[in-house]
């Protein structure tokens, strides 16, 4: 059993470490993946691979906000 507190505590920094994931998929991808000496085939899988990796990211943070206004809104204190 968790308290109504601890667990929108937990969820709070599950979605921040989701948040800040994102930029480390994205951020210099190109100038990145360039340098990497991968071929241009390896570097166009990498980048599908990332983009994927960061819309998954984006779409947890979402569901982690909805469930965190869910818990806010609850009546309920104890999980």
């Amino acid at each position: 059993m968790i308290k109504k507190e601890e667990l929108l505590k937990f969820l709070k920094e599950a979605e921040v470490l989701e948040e800040k994931s994102i930029p480390v998929y994205t951020k210099h991808l190109d100038s990145t993946l360039f340098l990497s000496g991968f071929s241009k085939e390896e570097q166009e899988e990498l980048k599908k691979v990332l983009l994927i990796l960061k819309k998954g990211s984006e779409e947890h943070r979402e569901i982690y906000e909805d469930l965190i206004n869910k818990i806010r809104e609850s009546a309920k204190d104890v999980y």
